[in-house]
């Protein structure tokens, strides 16, 4: 029986975030990881819309996909990179998702996802199952979705379904990709994370993927930003002391947001911090309670233990790597990381409107199109003047292909999505492998080597 008594004070819990999730675990300061969340379908007899698939389906396949790869069969709906092994799961939705382990290198975690991507297409195929990487699904609506089975997964559910209309189409309807850092020294750790959050909303444009939804264009290059941006906003939004002291305390900021978060175990609206100042029903919270609390926090800016970023649509496989790339290049970089401070710093202020161009037509507002191209111009030079082998030659192509087909253009993959959709009026499998013929197109990027 828990004690009625309180047991926990700031202090206690600010130490608890500092020891789990703001410093690197021993021996991981230059830790490398990505995950991406991926649609599965199966074709119709024309081999052009989806057929119907049911939840048990798609988990009794993922559970032998996970056989087959050799990879480790995860049971909840949110991506993790842990650091044994491939990570394999189902998520909310017609989706799954697939996570490297913590690498050293990111040539290292590019390899890793290549090959275990690979080898998961091919056990679907076997199923006659296809998968799809685009940030939201272009057919279904939530309602032809079912419910998972997980009860952590139907509590996720639950707790963004109550919170706005746009809760369950995030977790349903939208496919992310995300990417996972070390902290490094104490001198890096802070200047990562503020340079994370002033360059997330420019992530969220640059690499848009979602203009397709329900068969209709929501008028947004990026749903899935958009959805995510308003499902629940107390836990999905920036910390809000960031904009305000963005060289303040990265612990502070984000026990602040904790705080304010409201909690889902119990009923009613009740944030954590009012429960650990009140009780509630005679009871304080204990440090169990603050640990399952930090888990259903979902800032695309984000401690596990290291620097996670979940700004990224689900890409194209053409570029499905360039997250990874663009987030080494400016946050692991000893001469990117300054630079990103030094011109965003002072604009901390303007960060909730970025969030909102990015979803939109960013790429199309002057000044935030500028700042876009200014960011991959510092990711792209980062990334050739590295050592070959720090990135291997694979990622650095995919990257530099990324800048120059999409990106220096003010374009991102969404536009070319739309275009698709625009000139045929729909999305089916015939214009999902044009959209993919488009994006290869050959471009000059000799620089790459």
């Amino acid at each position: 029986m828990p004690s009625p008594y309180r047991s926990l004070d700031v202090t206690r819990l600010r130490q608890d975030l500092l020891e789990d999730d703001f410093l690197s675990r021993p021996g991981a300061t230059q830790t490398y990881g990505v995950w991406s969340e991926l649609f599965v379908v199966r074709w119709d007899r024309d081999g052009l819309r989806p057929a119907a698939l049911s939840r048990a389906e798609l988990v009794e396949a993922c559970a032998d996909a996970a056989a087959r790869i050799g990879a480790d069969l995860a049971h909840a709906a949110r991506p993790r990179c842990a650091a044994s092994g491939v990570s394999l799961g189902v998520g909310h939705g017609h989706k799954l998702w697939l996570a490297t382990p913590l690498c050293r290198t990111p040539a290292e975690c590019h390899d890793a996802f290549e090959h275990a991507w690979i080898r998961l297409r091919g056990a679907l195929a076997a199923r006659h199952l296809d998968l799809l990487a685009i940030g939201a699904d272009p057919w279904r609506s939530v309602d032809d979705c079912e419910a998972p089975e997980c009860a952590e997964d139907l509590e996720r559910e639950r707790r963004f379904a109550a919170s706005s209309a746009f809760g369950l189409a995030a977790l349903r309807l939208t496919a992310r990709a995300g990417v996972v850092l070390g902290w490094g020294n104490a001198v890096q750790a802070p200047l990562r994370w503020k340079a994370a959050q002033l360059a997330a909303p420019f992530a969220n444009s640059l690499f848009a993927h979602s203009p397709v939804v329900a068969s209709a264009h929501p008028g947004t290059k990026s749903f899935a930003a958009r959805a995510w941006r308003l499902a629940a906003p107390d836990l999905c939004s920036p910390p809000p002391t960031f904009a305000d002291a963005p060289d303040g305390d990265r612990v502070a900021q984000y026990l602040t947001f904790a705080l304010e978060a409201r909690v889902s175990t119990l009923e009613g609206v009740l944030s954590f911090g009012r429960w650990l100042e009140h009780g509630h029903g005679g009871r304080f919270p204990e440090h169990a309670d603050w640990r399952r609390h930090l888990a259903t926090l979902e800032p695309q800016i984000r401690p596990t233990g290291g620097l996670e970023l979940a700004c990224f649509d689900a890409q194209p496989r053409v570029f499905a790597l360039a997250p990874l790339a663009f987030a080494v290049a400016l946050l692991d970089d000893g001469a990117s990381l300054p630079r990103v401070i030094e011109r965003f710093g002072l604009r901390a202020k303007e960060l909730q409107r970025r969030y909102e161009l990015a979803e939109g037509d960013g790429l199309g507002e002057p000044l935030f199109a500028a700042d876009g191209r200014a960011l991959i111009a510092l990711a792209a030079d980062a990334v050739l003047r590295a050592s070959p082998t720090w990135y291997g030659p694979a990622l650095r192509v995919a990257f530099v292909h990324f800048a120059e087909r999409c990106a220096l253009r003010g374009r991102s993959p969404a536009d070319e999505l739309l275009d698709v959709f625009l000139s045929r009026g729909d999305v089916d499998r015939a214009a999902l492998y044009e959209h993919e013929r488009r994006l290869l197109q050959r471009v000059a990027f000799a620089r790459a080597g």
